[in-house]
């Protein structure tokens, strides 16, 4: 399991009002203490790489206990980007970058 990420490095871009609220609302908490509706309410989207990998397994298992709500926002924030603009290319990357580490 990687460890808890520092604070700023929670959400992917603290300029972000989104990823500054899943900062703010995960700060301090080890991913099996959120709830459903934290989980529902900040997208893992907005996470940034450390985040992703440490929080993922809550979402996972708030997508199996929630699979009508929380089952379709895990399963875009796990799909890699299609397409060969230079901004797919770019996305595409940064979302392969979130994948390295994993296991």
């Amino acid at each position: 399991m990687p460890p808890p990420p520092a604070e700023e490095r929670i959400g992917y871009n603290p300029d972000d009002w989104e990823s500054a609220e899943l900062s703010q609302a995960f700060k301090g908490r080890h991913w099996k203490n959120l709830s459903l509706a934290e989980l529902q309410y900040h997208s893992i989207s907005f996470t940034s790489s450390e985040g992703f990998r440490y929080y993922l397994p809550a979402y996972l298992m708030g997508a199996l206990a929630d699979y009508g709500n929380l089952m379709p926002h895990t399963v875009y924030g796990l799909t890699l980007a299609e397409g060969t603009s230079p901004q797919d290319e770019k996305l595409r990357h940064w979302q392969l970058e979130r994948f390295d580490g994993l296991s």
